[in-house]
């Protein structure tokens, strides 16, 4: 499998991270590891993928203080869901 497919198979399911995210975003108290965790592994993936700019959102949301990390976890959700609508 080349590059381009495993980049496709892999923005194909970022709608499905984005709505684990947004349901641990929803609850209270904030679950911050887990989000931090999801946050971490995006980070690294999506750079290897060539999603920068989902990456760099990723990083904001790994290192956000804990007063930022809802709004930080928002953006990421929005950018998971622009890169999986541009992946078709």
């Amino acid at each position: 499998m080349d590059l381009a497919a495993l980049t496709r198979r892999y923005t194909r399911g970022l709608s499905d991270r984005a709505l684990k995210i947004s349901e641990l975003a929803a609850q209270e108290p904030l679950p911050s590891a887990q989000i931090r965790r999801l946050a971490h592994q995006l980070r690294g993936s999506a750079a290897a993928y060539g999603l920068p700019d989902l990456s760099v959102l990723a990083g904001a949301a790994e290192d956000a203080p804990d007063g930022e990390l809802r709004g930080a976890t928002e953006a990421l959700v929005a950018g998971l869901h622009a890169a999986s609508a541009e992946s078709g």
